[in-house]
């Protein structure tokens, strides 16, 4: 079993923002990528899982960015796994140039579910050990999120076709781009987030609104802070919370 996968991407002009740096929406993509290609090439994927009716879900995540990748930048992205614990597994991840400039880093939690009861399952019992590095992009602990309680922006969104996955709920990918298109004005026009931290706690299905509250906290090292939480527009319950930090661009 391979400890790590590394890739080359150049960043492509759509793939960019107004301001040419790399979009949320793609750096969560490539993320989903590197990790999907990382159980796949273990034989753990969720092509294996399926045959057993489970899949892999994302948990939790924390990213920092120390800076935005710019279009047509060559990145070097890389990925392993941290030691696991009983029903998560635990991944880690750098963006860099080619001289080693840290531009992204990002941790993350996954675990297993059976697609009939939503149930997580154990790791040992689904998936054998597999090999892991002690070393970490963010040397941090993930924890749950608060839910936005007094909010100042409220939002409704409905799920695209495009957005559902082949387990026919919202990639993963899509939920932090409801959360940071649900901002107050001067945050839109002044700053970019540089660490989010999120926290999957359900999940979005096609033909069900989404309600997305923002709430404004104070700042945090210097930096703007917003609390987000995603609610399913059928029954008001929440499947997604998100603390973002913002910094001026």
């Amino acid at each position: 079993m391979i400890p790590e996968i590394i890739n080359q991407h150049n960043v492509r002009e759509y793939e960019t923002d107004p301001d040419g740096d790399l979009r949320i929406a793609t750096m969560m993509q490539l993320l989903q990528d590197l990790a999907t290609q990382h159980v796949d090439a273990w034989n753990v994927g969720s092509d294996d899982l399926n045959e057993k009716n489970q899949t892999w879900v994302a948990s939790r995540y924390a990213v920092k960015i120390h800076r935005y990748p710019k279009k047509y930048e060559d990145l070097i992205l890389r990925t392993w796994a941290i030691p696991r614990t009983g029903m998560q597994a635990l991944r880690d991840f750098t963006f860099k140039t080619r001289d080693g400039e840290t531009l992204i880093s990002a941790t993350s939690s996954w675990s297993i579910i059976d697609l009939n009861s939503h149930r997580p399952v154990r790791l040992n019992d689904a998936v054998p050990p597999w090999p892991t590095l002690e070393e970490r992009a963010i040397d941090i602990k993930l924890r749950g999120l608060p839910l936005v309680e007094e909010y100042q922006i409220e939002k409704e969104y409905f799920p695209r076709r495009d957005d559902i996955d082949r387990n026919l709920h919202v990639t993963n990918s899509i939920y932090p781009l409801w959360a940071l298109d649900a901002i107050p004005g001067n945050l839109e026009e002044e700053y970019k987030p540089a660490e989010i931290f999120m926290a999957y706690t359900g999940e979005a299905r096609y033909g069900n609104s989404v309600v997305a509250r923002t709430g404004v906290l104070n700042e945090e090292n210097g930096k703007a802070a917003t609390l987000h939480s995603l609610f399913s527009g059928r029954d008001d319950i929440d499947f997604f919370r998100q603390k973002t930090l913002w910094t001026k661009h």
